[in-house]
């Protein structure tokens, strides 16, 4: 066919017209000799010990000015960082710890509004001579605060009535009335209700 001929002749005619390229990679023999010549004529500069001693040494005070320099700079702005820590540090361990201050302050108000309200109640229990009320309501209270004076005061109180006028309880009465003058003491009001108790 007339095909392959013609393609046969493009590719001639294109090797003909092609241009030569130089490689850059690719050197000549010429080059590298100039190169080696060039390599062997460098001269170094010779300098004698003491001389090299001093450089040394500049170079070396060079050196430390420029780590001292560092160590200043780093200085500068580390330590406000870290000053800047612990002082957010601080501040964050202060409100926690004046939330829990303020939690504990509004629980134990919590605690002292309920036993108030617990002693007032029983109070107007006792009044009306209701002991049996006044005895469980004191109960609360001393479950909620078993330490509170007046809460110990107030039920050895309703005990030692209870036994005065209705015989109920007595014994309960008379260790409840010596318990609380081995603990707080012969306070007046704890000796009042001994005595109303020997009297029965």
């Amino acid at each position: 066919m007339s095909f392959g001929g013609s393609v046969q002749a493009m590719i001639v005619s294109i090797k003909n017209n092609a241009r030569n390229r130089t490689n850059v990679f690719k050197k000549g023999k010429n080059e590298n000799e100039t190169a080696h010549i060039h390599k062997n004529s460098l001269q170094f500069k010779t300098v004698p010990a003491d001389e090299l001693e001093i450089i040394k040494k500049n170079i070396r005070e060079k050196a430390q000015k420029e780590n001292k320099k560092r160590r200043i700079i780093a200085g500068i702005i580390i330590i406000p960082i870290l000053v800047g820590i612990f002082f957010t540090v601080r501040y964050k361990i202060s409100q926690y710890t004046n939330k829990v201050e303020d939690r504990r302050s509004y629980e134990s108000s919590v605690v002292d509004d309920k036993t108030d309200r617990l002693l007032k109640d029983s109070n107007y229990w006792l009044k009306n001579g209701n002991y049996l009320n006044a005895k469980k309501l004191l109960y609360k209270a001393y479950q909620i605060n078993p330490g509170d004076y007046h809460i110990n005061y107030a039920n050895a109180n309703v005990y030692v009535l209870d036994c005065v006028e209705n015989g109920v309880g007595c014994k309960s009465a008379d260790r409840m009335v010596n318990g609380m003058i081995e603990k707080y003491g012969n306070e007046d009001e704890l000796l009042a209700l001994k005595s109303l108790l020997e009297q029965k």
